[in-house]
């Protein structure tokens, strides 16, 4: 996969669902700050992907094809 930072800009995100977003990664942030080998993806980053998945509306399939 190949993505340029300019063509995330573009990205549009709902905004209702970032402020969720932001504050679990400012959690991921001040974990790996005290443990650099904290497990976020098996702690935060599930919710992170929950919030996304519902703020596209991704059905059962769509979320399995990202997978």
């Amino acid at each position: 996969m190949h993505c340029q930072v300019d063509e995330l800009k573009e990205i549009e995100f709902p905004l209702a669902e970032q402020k969720s977003i932001e504050e679990a990664v400012s959690k991921i942030v001040l974990k790996q700050k005290s443990n650099p080998r904290y497990d976020y993806a098996s702690n935060e980053q599930l919710e992170i992907d929950r919030l996304v998945y519902e703020a596209y509306g991704l059905n059962a399939d769509d979320i399995r094809e990202v997978e």
